[in-house]
């Protein structure tokens, strides 16, 4: 995904979920996405990669601007990557048969379950 089209969805729903990535062609999110211009700060590019800052600067149709920065995004970690797995997979296929079938693709001599099961529903 583009950081144009992610900033436009976090802001046209009002979070920052799988569920944004789903229309890909809502016509709020292009209409945002394609107002989105991308600027560097010398600021945070001098401290990558030690730390991945970011700002999201908006300037609303009265002029006013709003603004939030992080000096250092952190990543998510494993548990809340898993946690948004589950979320986002559930309606969709047996998480806890394809979670426990991915922490095992290490020891398998076939990945072709993960196939299957992503396929199950």
């Amino acid at each position: 995904m583009s950081i144009h089209f992610c900033v436009a969805a976090a802001l046209t729903r009002g979070v920052i979920e799988e569920a944004n990535y789903r229309n890909l062609s809502d016509p709020e999110i292009t209409r945002l996405a394609s107002l989105t211009t991308l600027e560097l700060d010398d600021e945070l590019n001098a401290a990558y990669p030690k730390q991945q800052g970011s700002e999201v600067i908006l300037t609303l149709r009265n002029g006013q601007t709003l603004s939030r920065r992080l000096p250092d995004v952190i990543p998510a970690a494993p548990a809340e990557i898993r946690a948004r797995f589950r979320k986002a997979a559930a309606p969709y296929v047996n998480v806890d048969a394809l979670e426990a079938a991915i922490d095992t693709l290490e020891t398998v001599p076939n990945a072709a379950r993960v196939a299957e099961l992503m396929a199950a529903r």
